[in-house]
């Protein structure tokens, strides 16, 4: 087969995203950046009835047109293992960003207080476990009853569900996914949100959430909005008019934002107690990056180690080879030599310095003949030298 002719399999990327209104739900089924199934629902004020029984469940859905809360229920209960993210939006939302730095017992305080106003029975916050640092976001609402019924009946149908974010948070989110070049590139930055039926308009001020406005379109002159939103954001924060942007954003570009969130955010509510995903988005990186290293170089220790095995192997192979060749006489007293070898010592003499250290010694200035004798039992030499006398008359 030619390499031409080799067919590519891409990976099937999945992902289900709930979007919950004030007064619907919509899903979106998005493989490998595509929306390929959309259902939308308008909510009654009531309870969503139990999912029907298998045998009457229903797979053939078509991309686009409108459902049922059932029908949406039986769509996710068809589709398990696909992983799930909620995002919330609503009329009465409002958002603020509170340091990072606080205690998880002063947020849940601060979370708490909120509860308890009239106009509050909703709080999605971020999480500070893995943020230290810079701000963490806080949204209040007063979410309708049949939304909050919604909700939980769809948590407790038991797909495997990313995290719960809020409508203002995942489009700046998704934003910034699709355009990171325009991350931190000024100070103050405005977001106009131009829906079919309403506008919103988002304000970040050096990565803080500081404004968060939205009415319906037969009342949305932009340039009057954006103009009344910069006064009263310099009311609250020290604004450079050089260093400020303003991004439009459209349905469009909104139905481009198919990646997962970067964001999760908890939620407590009347019946929903809901922890942000478990694992952090950095930290889910730093496992990705693990294992990526941790693929990259098994292979390579395998290899070393092959070839490690295949060098011991050649060197064995060689030894293998001189033992062949030595005399099986002598191979079979190795085993006599190696228990006789540790009680023998063996010292080499060196006689002619031990001759020199005599002739110093005893001022002899002439060697004629000399005899050296090694004593077995101290290993000393005996030196015997003959005079010169009888050296002369020989």
């Amino acid at each position: 087969m030619k390499i031409a002719h080799v067919p590519f399999y891409s990976l099937r990327f999945d992902l289900i995203r709930l979007f919950a209104f004030d007064d619907s739900i919509k899903l979106t089924h998005i493989r490998n950046e595509r929306i390929i199934r959309s259902i939308k629902c308008n909510l009654p004020d009531t309870r969503p009835t139990p999912k029907p029984p298998e045998s009457e469940q229903k797979t053939d859905y078509v991309t686009g047109g409108k459902g049922t809360i059932d029908t949406i229920l039986t769509y996710l209960n068809n589709n398990p293992k696909i992983p799930v993210e909620i995002i919330i939006s609503n009329k009465t939302m409002s958002c603020r960003s509170v340091p990072a730095n606080l205690s998880n017992s002063d947020i849940k305080s601060m979370v708490a207080s909120d509860l308890r106003s009239d106009s509050t029975n909703t709080v999605l916050y971020e999480s500070n476990l893995f943020k230290k640092y810079g701000s963490i976001v806080s949204c209040k609402m007063q979410l309708p009853k049949q939304i909050i019924d919604s909700i939980k009946f769809i948590l407790g149908i038991g797909n495997h569900f990313l995290g719960i974010t809020c409508w203002p948070i995942w489009i700046i989110s998704s934003y910034f996914i699709a355009f990171p070049e325009d991350k931190n590139k000024f100070s103050t930055s405005i977001f106009t949100i131009e829906m079919k039926c309403n506008w919103e308009i988002i304000v970040l001020h050096e990565d803080r959430y500081v404004c968060y406005r939205r009415g319906l379109n037969d009342q949305f002159d932009k340039n009057d909005e954006i103009a009344n939103t910069i006064k009263h954001v310099s009311q609250i924060c020290k604004i450079d008019p050089e260093d400020v942007v303003i991004y439009s954003i459209n349905e469009n570009t909104i139905a481009s934002f198919t990646n997962r969130s970067e964001s999760y955010m908890n939620i407590l509510s009347d019946g929903i107690d809901f922890s942000s995903i478990k694992i952090s988005q950095n930290l889910r990186r730093v496992i990705n990056v693990s294992c990526i290293l941790l693929l990259i170089t098994l292979p390579l220790t395998m290899v070393s180690d092959i070839i490690d095995t295949f060098e011991i192997s050649a060197n064995i192979e060689e030894s293998q080879k001189a033992l062949n060749s030595v005399d099986r006489n002598v191979l079979n007293e190795i085993e006599l030599w190696k228990r006789i070898g540790s009680s023998l010592h063996f010292k080499k003499h060196n006689f002619y310095s031990e001759l020199q250290k005599y002739a110093e010694c005893n001022d002899v200035k002439l060697l004629r003949q000399a005899s050296l004798t090694v004593d077995e039992s101290s290993d000393q030499i005996t030196i015997d030298i003959v005079p010169e006398s009888n050296a002369s008359t020989e």
